[in-house]
């Protein structure tokens, strides 16, 4: 039997393709919307934060994706996309 965690994992898992989905349909909110319950369910998915991160950029909200890639950093201080992407809000 899967444990609590591996099922909010996978439900993570599944909000963070639909979320990929939207964002490759052009549908930047809608996709952001998924990134933020994919990451409410698990707060270490990296790519769930990069691609919140990387949402929140191209909607011009660049103060919040700076915080949402500082929070990716803090749990993975060598995640290279966190660090290249917050780069390009400067």
């Amino acid at each position: 039997m899967p444990s609590n965690n591996d099922t909010a994992m996978e439900i993570a898992g599944e909000l963070y393709s639909l979320g990929a989905n939207l964002l490759q349909a052009g549908k930047i909110r809608e996709a952001t919307f998924q990134f933020r319950k994919a990451l409410a369910m698990a707060p270490d998915f990296a790519d769930a934060a990069i691609s919140l991160g990387y949402c929140l950029h191209r909607l011009g909200k660049y103060n919040e994706a700076v915080l949402v890639y500082d929070a990716a950093l803090d749990s993975t201080p060598t995640l290279v996309a966190a660090w290249n992407n917050r780069g390009k809000l400067f």
